[in-house]
């Protein structure tokens, strides 16, 4: 399992971790992206011991930090032309195309935002997408299309308003939670497409898509040339339960039926914030990774 954090999401990240953990079956690498010069201080916050990169986490767990240098994903990343919703574009939000660079010895990954909580066996998520034979998988959103992160007609000639209506019909899906097949991904050369894309975008100076990695990343999948949006399997939304960090009326049925809860939505209201909501879904998380690596 892999997550891309920064200090600001760490008190979040330790909870996912140990969530995953508790959750899975079968023993546990939680594989994490961190910029380089962060790296040492990130160790100590999360209790691995000076000169190392990796941590036992109880029995069933291990911690293995994975250092990036943020030129790495310079080319992945848009121009920003305004300073909201910033957190869209933290480094550590495109350091996650490059997951078959910097953790090269593993095949299939399910990758998690750090204000996730898991409450499922990921081994039957990772079965059910090898299953499929997929590059790449996503939760379902009901009724949520790509519509919502284009804009209403393509600028600069990006392709054709037939075709820009037919992107705007498509699934969206939300990326913090997927599953993707590294080998795949890297066979696909789906980093330089992303590239060739941001190229376009930062040169037309109009809006084409919203901020951020996620809508980059579906455009990417959605507009190869290689038939790679054919290669994109589906799984219950249960598996993304999304807005917890905005809808304050989700109710205790859903919460208990989530098998990844996802706080996304506002900055300031995730669970480990004063104003967070449904701390009581993620407290135990984080006293339990306190726990595993003492």
């Amino acid at each position: 399992v892999v997550w891309a954090s920064n200090h600001g999401q760490a008190e979040g990240l330790k909870a996912s971790i140990a969530s995953a953990i508790n959750a899975t079956s079968s023993p546990l690498v939680a594989h994490v992206l961190v910029q380089r010069g962060k790296a040492k201080s990130f160790g100590h916050f999360f209790g691995i011991a000076a000169g190392c990169r990796s941590a036992r986490l109880g029995a069933r767990g291990v911690l293995q930090l994975h250092a990036f240098d943020a030129d790495m994903v310079a080319d992945s990343r848009q121009a920003m032309h305004s300073t909201k919703n910033r957190r869209l574009d933290a480094v550590e939000n495109f350091a996650r195309f490059h997951m078959h660079t910097l953790i090269p010895s593993v095949k299939v990954v399910i990758y998690l935002d750090a204000d996730t909580i898991v409450n499922a066996d990921l081994t039957v998520l990772r079965d059910e997408f090898a299953a499929s034979g997929s590059t790449i998988g996503f939760a379902q959103l009901p009724g949520v299309f790509m519509g919502r992160a284009l804009s209403g007609s393509p600028a600069c000639n990006f392709t054709t308003p037939e075709r820009w209506e037919e992107l705007r019909k498509l699934p969206e899906y939300n990326a913090g939670a997927f599953v993707i097949d590294l080998e795949r991904w890297a066979r696909h050369h789906v980093v330089e497409h992303i590239e060739d894309l941001v190229r376009k975008k930062n040169a037309c100076h109009e809006k084409l898509w919203g901020r951020g990695s996620q809508p980059l990343l579906l455009m990417a999948l959605y507009t190869a040339k290689d038939g790679l949006a054919q290669e994109i399997a589906v799984f219950e939304n249960s598996w993304n339960s999304c807005d917890l960090g905005e809808n304050e009326r989700i109710s205790d049925s859903t919460l208990k039926s989530g098998k990844i809860l996802h706080w996304s939505g506002l900055a300031n209201r995730k669970p480990w914030l004063p104003d967070g909501l449904y701390p009581q879904m993620w407290t135990p998380h984080r006293e339990r990774y306190d726990e595993l690596i003492a």
